[in-house]
């Protein structure tokens, strides 16, 4: 995977609105970005040393299926939609 080796702080694009941001501390978290409504949001996913790139993948999807359905895709939506 070519984005974990980044080092520099900034948001590198895995696709689908999936990142992996790197914080100036070093911190390491995978977000997920996405428009709602007309508003640009961003969500946290966890931090890369607890949350593999396949499980955040799966976490983007999950966000993206309750975009479609015009819900808010946080954690307690997932929840309730048989989810996570």
């Amino acid at each position: 995977m070519r984005i974990a080796k980044e080092v520099e702080p900034g948001d590198y694009a895995d696709g689908g609105g999936l990142y992996l941001q790197i914080a100036r501390s070093g911190a390491r978290s995978w977000i997920f970005m996405y428009t709602l409504f007309g508003c640009r949001r961003e969500m946290g996913l966890g931090l890369l040393s607890q949350i593999s790139l396949a499980a955040a993948r799966k976490e983007a999807v999950e966000c993206r299926d309750l975009l479609k359905q015009k819900r808010t895709p946080s954690r307690r939506e997932r929840e309730l939609s048989g989810r996570t």
